[in-house]
């Protein structure tokens, strides 16, 4: 596997302010751009969202503008990163710092989080359909029930991560290190992976692994 060449780091913030939906959505559409934005809550026309972004937290002021004093828009370092079910799809976070983030039941399809650190990272039930992970470090990582169909999984570290009742079905595996992972009642149905890199592997207690494509071997 090769090496990470560079990292970027990802703060998260916790975004609020006033105006109503028309001011929460204006703040968020200038922001995503740049990262990803969490569920929003809500107490009257007040509201809050987290947002995860490599920008430093000056770089968010200068790039909100007026719209901080419209809107009365605080930004906060987040205590604890925790998204809510709904993302922008196609979000790039190549090369993010994730380790041990959660980001259960997070909507990250088509996300590309290559070279991203997601070690001892939660993402149980994520939807990473067609996310680009190749050369992720997902080592530890539990990932039980996310739905991984069609991921880019070419030489991710997957060693240690749990991916129980995940959906691989025509995921790209090839050269990725599965080394003690635990693939209990996984769909890999077209994946591509060879008999090997499976019997590294932990568990495959009931995986349908059956009709995998092969990858060729590589050193």
């Amino acid at each position: 596997m090769s090496r990470h060449a560079h990292t970027i780091t990802a703060f998260a913030y916790r975004i609020q302010g006033s105006g109503g939906q028309g001011a929460c959505i204006a703040v968020q559409s200038v922001l995503q751009e740049h990262g990803l934005c969490g569920y929003t809550q809500w107490v009257s026309t007040e509201w809050q969202f987290e947002c995860l972004s490599d920008l430093e937290m000056e770089q968010i002021s200068d790039l909100l503008g007026d719209l901080s004093q419209r809107f009365k828009v605080t930004v906060m370092f987040s205590p604890s990163l925790k998204f809510g079910p709904s993302v922008p799809t196609g979000a790039g976070l190549k090369g993010a710092g994730l380790s041990g983030a959660n980001l259960s039941n997070t909507d990250l399809h088509q996300v590309d989080l290559s070279q991203a650190n997601l070690a001892e990272s939660v993402l149980v039930g994520a939807n990473l359909r067609q996310a680009v992970l190749a050369g992720a470090d997902l080592s530890g990582a539990d990932l039980s029930e996310a739905d991984l169909s069609e991921a880019d999984l070419r030489e991710a570290n997957l060693s240690a991560a749990r991916l129980d009742r995940s959906v691989m079905s025509r995921a790209d595996l090839s050269r990725a290190i599965l080394t003690q992972a635990v693939l209990d009642d996984a769909d890999l149905d077209g994946a591509i992976v060879t008999q090997e890199q499976l019997a590294d592997a932990r568990s495959l207690r009931d995986c349908s692994c059956g009709r995998v494509a092969i990858a060729p071997n590589s050193q």
